[in-house]
């Protein structure tokens, strides 16, 4: 080995494995302190589930028995939203909504063409038409409107709840039913004007209501709209609005004079918007997902129909060469996974992860088998699913500001966030806390509970409790600042979790 140059071995240079030595020299003394070999692949490689080391893993040279290998791909979640038409000419959203059954999607009419063009916003028939708008106040006349989708969303948390409303009287007094489409229960009977109606997030303002003409106008609170939908996972979809209308960075519009008259546009572009890493609702990549009405006015979704099409910085190819399926992943930490059926009026299928996406990776030994020690038995959940893994000890990652387990082992409400949290915890500004519990959900198991005062800080714990391997016994709770002082408080119960 010589420093800064390839390694040889048996006279032979090893192409592309480079030594780095570390040493000093004291008098006649040498002393050496590391070697380091770094490893330039001279081609791509790639790693794949799988346990047959020639085509799976990528194997060191000179080194045959270090390896690197991949256990498998971790998703948080695992959402499908698909693209397609009902009938001929009606495009489609099929989507899980918050008021969606679990694991059922509902079906959203967002556009149908008439004389090859796209011609209405929502279903052909009048109780299916949409109104969109980009303001947060919006008027809904019963006689020509159908639904809308009404939605609110901060960084952390995004809901869609699709109403229809049904104008009528009590009296001499103009009132308004509110009717959720997906459930069908009612939000609110004989509402007035000046009412104001709340449905999760969602804050409904009863502007007017005039029971003569069958309208009402409505506002919602900040953080509401009527141009987007959100589903449960947290992707956006952005919908179109009629011509006209201020646009923002999201170009939606459609050359339609009103809901109803025939327009002259043959294409849109659905646009869609991922999380980002920190699962920051639209804070990650946008995307689209292109459509149109052909000449026999039949409504295509044709964004993924050429192999080869690039879409967000991902490549999309056949699966096959008989296969009508293409698939492709936008290159984001979440790597939403797009699938196209290009048969006859071809459709698209989105799977969303909903969080931050990775292959698990690891180095050793070319033995033939991919499984990394214990490793194997790590799985992550989201906490509302938690109901699936309740037999196990949990590491919980975040306070219960967002967290809903975090909540329950602290004994607080869900969404306990700033000082309310330093209150329950002593855990302030530029701190974290690393606390294990006996599980509420399991006996004999534990839940260690890893959470900042904001979201850096809970990423610092995570790294400390990686890194510093403390003491995490079963009572033990740290108290740690970013500058690396240090409050550690233990209990007297030695009971720890074998995670």
């Amino acid at each position: 080995l010589q420093d800064g140059q390839e390694v040889e071995s048996n006279d032979e240079t090893i192409n592309g494995l480079i030594a780095h030595i570390s040493s000093t020299t004291s008098g006649s003394n040498f002393n050496l302190h590391q070697i380091t070999l770094e490893w330039r692949a001279q081609e791509d490689l790639f790693v794949a589930p799988g346990n047959i080391p020639s085509e799976n893993q990528a194997i060191m040279p000179a080194f045959a028995n270090l390896t690197l290998f991949m256990t498998g791909f971790t998703t948080p979640a695992s959402e499908d939203t698909i693209i397609t038409t009902r009938g001929n000419n009606e495009l489609v959203i099929e989507a899980a909504l918050a008021d969606s059954s679990s694991g059922r999607l509902t079906t959203i009419p967002i556009l149908s063409s008439e004389n090859d063009v796209f011609s209405v916003i929502g279903g052909n028939s009048q109780t299916d038409r949409l109104v969109s708008t980009n303001a947060q106040t919006l008027t809904f006349n019963e006689s020509s409107d159908g639904f809308v989708a009404a939605s609110w969303n901060n960084d952390n948390f995004a809901e869609t709840h699709l109403l229809r409303f049904d104008v009528t009287r009590q009296g001499t007094t103009s009132v308004v039913n509110i009717i959720n489409r997906v459930t069908g229960q009612r939000e609110a009977d004989n509402a007035r004007a000046g009412d104001i109606i709340n449905i999760g997030q969602l804050q409904i303002t009863i502007d007017a209501v005039n029971a003569t003409d069958s309208t009402v106008q409505i506002t919602l609170n900040n953080g509401g709209s009527f141009n987007k939908i959100f589903t449960k996972e947290g992707l956006t979809i952005f919908l179109p609005v009629r011509a006209g209308e201020p646009l923002g960075n999201i170009p939606a519009s459609l050359n339609l004079t009103n809901n109803v008259n025939l327009g002259t546009d043959t294409s849109w572009n659905l646009y869609m918007a991922e999380q980002d890493r920190n699962s920051v609702i639209m804070a990650g990549k946008v995307f689209s997902i292109r459509t149109l009405v052909s000449s026999n006015n039949d409504i295509e979704v044709d964004s993924v129909n050429n192999a080869g099409q690039v879409l967000a910085g991902g490549i999309f190819g056949n699966l096959e060469n008989n296969s009508n399926i293409r698939t492709g992943w936008i290159q984001s930490p979440l790597a939403t996974e797009i699938n196209a059926n290009t048969g006859s009026q071809t459709e698209a299928k989105i799977t969303y992860h909903g969080g931050e996406s990775y292959g698990n990776v690891f180095i050793g030994p070319a033995t033939g088998s991919n499984t990394p020690g214990n490793f194997q038995n790590i799985q992550i959940v989201r906490d509302l699913n938690l109901n699936q893994n309740v037999s196990n000890n949990l590491i919980v990652i975040g306070g219960p500001c967002v967290n809903t387990v975090a909540a329950t082992l602290l004994n607080v409400n869900f969404t306990t966030c700033g000082q309310a949290f330093t209150s329950a915890t002593n855990v302030g500004q530029d701190q974290f806390m690393i606390q294990t519990f006996s599980s509420p959900f399991s006996s004999g198991k534990v839940a260690t509970l890893v959470a900042g005062w904001e979201r850096g800080d809970t990423l610092a714990a995570a790294d400390y409790l990686q890194n510093q391997l403390p003491n995490i016994q079963t009572g033990v709770k740290i108290i740690q600042s970013s500058g690396n002082t240090f409050d550690n408080t233990q209990a007297t119960n030695s009971n720890t979790g074998n995670f």
